[in-house]
């Protein structure tokens, strides 16, 4: 989960909001993955590869690396090598849509509440008796989605079809809409 921080304590809360999270790092996945691009901090990794990646890059109609993005890129790397490898980068996507279908799947309804406390123990985490309503935020089915986009796994779309039910079972009015 993405913890809040309060100064310089970790908060074992997560809001809904956060669920955003996750189809930002899927899109970044599939963006990359498309454009050729490594999945780590960036590049180029080193001197002597700097011209060839640069132009590599530019010639397939992504943007080219600013002289700032460049410092960020050496100095966040060990070595020369990434801080993480590609598919680090989807499975931590991945296991942050596990933690907001979660949200969906232990709440009674099947619609996620708006804030859970993360514990330690048998119960991961317990829905925040202050924010156990709903806002319906698109959030987590869009992170969802991308995630369908970027894996292929059929099982993120029968994710979003279950939040869509549950939403369509406890949230909608009698007139129409949904509140």
């Amino acid at each position: 989960f993405i913890a809040e921080k309060n100064g310089h304590t970790l908060l074992g809360k997560m809001d809904h909001l956060v669920c955003f999270m996750p189809g930002l790092l899927a899109m970044d996945y599939a963006f990359r993955a498309k454009s050729g691009m490594d999945h780590g901090v960036g590049f180029p990794k080193n001197k002597k590869n700097k011209g060839r990646e640069e132009e590599e890059v530019q010639g397939r109609g992504a943007p080219s690396i600013s002289a700032d993005q460049e410092a960020t890129s050496q100095s966040s790397s060990m070595g020369g090598t990434s801080l993480m490898s590609d598919a680090d980068y989807l499975k931590i996507a991945e296991e942050l849509g596990e933690t907001c279908y979660q949200f969906y799947a232990k709440s009674p309804t099947g619609i996620a509440p708006e804030i859970v406390q993360f514990r330690t123990g048998a119960q991961d985490f317990v829905i925040d008796s202050g924010a156990a309503h709903s806002l319906l935020r698109p959030e987590a089915v869009e992170a969802f989605y991308h995630l369908y986009r970027a894996t292929g796994d059929a099982k993120w779309r029968a994710r979003s079809w279950e939040v869509f039910d549950a939403i369509r079972k406890w949230a909608r009015l009698d007139d129409g809409g949904y509140a």
